[in-house]
């Protein structure tokens, strides 16, 4: 997947069945991937975290902080690609276009604190 192509998400997208069967197959190949690589970052992060506790070291502590900050970027950057078109309960463009913006904003914030949280739970479970 192009790391720079906007991803269009289009409500009033009509398909046939093939179409559709199409269109998930393409998102299951390239969103298992991402997803995979993502786990991979958390779980790197979660080590960090593992050995930052048990050295108290704070150049672990400074890798730490960079990777997570680096993370909420990384997730802006994914999510503000995303543009949801034909919301049927908007009218005006510009108020389609401030939606789409703040539902890709929330979801940036939520795969970023889910990440923080899944850290945590398993540096506490070691």
């Amino acid at each position: 997947m192009d790391k720079n192509k906007r991803i269009i998400i289009d409500f009033g997208t009509k398909k046939t069945e093939q179409g559709w069967i199409e269109i998930l197959d393409a998102f299951a190949l390239d969103a298992t991937a991402i997803w995979f690589d993502w786990i991979g970052w958390i779980l790197a992060i979660t080590a960090l975290q593992y050995l930052f506790q048990k050295s108290n070291n704070l150049l672990i502590g400074i890798i730490i902080g960079i990777s997570i900050a680096l993370l909420f970027l990384y997730f802006n950057a994914f999510f503000f690609r995303i543009e949801f078109k034909n919301l049927i309960f908007l009218k005006h463009e510009r108020i389609k276009k401030n939606v789409s913006l703040v539902v890709s904003g929330l979801l940036a914030f939520g795969f970023w604190r889910l990440s923080i949280y899944l850290i945590q739970i398993i540096t506490k479970n070691q």
